[in-house]
């Protein structure tokens, strides 16, 4: 089961649909219990199972809504013990360096049309407030149209330093220092 709708479990021989892309999912360190979550002027959809998952495994979560994100979800359906910080600007937030620091990891979404510029400008602010990011602490989400699902069309490529990557096969999620902006 990738996802599924809250508040329905699944029983053995219960029969559930997984076709469509499925990809690495969100790699998620073992060690970490205070998770940043960032909606850059774009819905935080992507991030929820995340969030939930999160909140059962005992971890802190705090939620950045940036720019239209404000407005595309409603916050009073999300779980009290979810810190939330609004922010009219799309990739800056009030106490972002602390909010940096604190933050063992750090999963982003936005937009497939800003990506480039979004991902990149979230990356120097946390380069910036961290000096040294620890490795796979900040991953964006490539919310790309998959109209194949198996990486046959390469519609949803992302380059890395690492080579070219399919966001259906190889993410949806990727750390940002690795990837080429530009």
């Amino acid at each position: 089961i990738v996802e599924q709708p809250q508040g329905r479990n699944y029983s053995p021989g219960d029969v559930v649909s997984v076709i469509g892309p499925i990809g690495e999912g969100f790699p998620l360190k073992r060690d970490v219990q205070q998770l940043l979550l960032i909606a850059q002027d774009y819905p935080p959809i992507r991030l929820l199972f995340l969030m939930n998952q999160a909140l059962r495994s005992g971890m802190s979560v705090t939620l950045v809504l940036t720019g239209d994100a404000r407005e595309a979800y409603p916050i009073n359906l999300l779980s009290p013990a979810v810190e939330v910080i609004q922010s009219d600007n799309a990739v800056n937030w009030a106490d972002q360096r602390q909010t940096f620091l604190w933050a063992e990891q750090v999963f982003a979404v936005t937009s497939p049309a800003l990506w480039i510029d979004y991902y990149a400008m979230l990356l120097r602010a946390a380069e910036e407030s961290r000096h040294a990011l620890p490795e796979g602490y900040l991953h964006g989400v490539f919310d790309f149209p998959l109209p194949c699902g198996t990486g046959g069309c390469m519609a949803c490529m992302v380059r890395s330093k690492d080579g070219n990557q399919l966001a259906c096969l190889d993410g949806a999620s990727f750390d940002l220092a690795r990837i080429k902006f530009g």
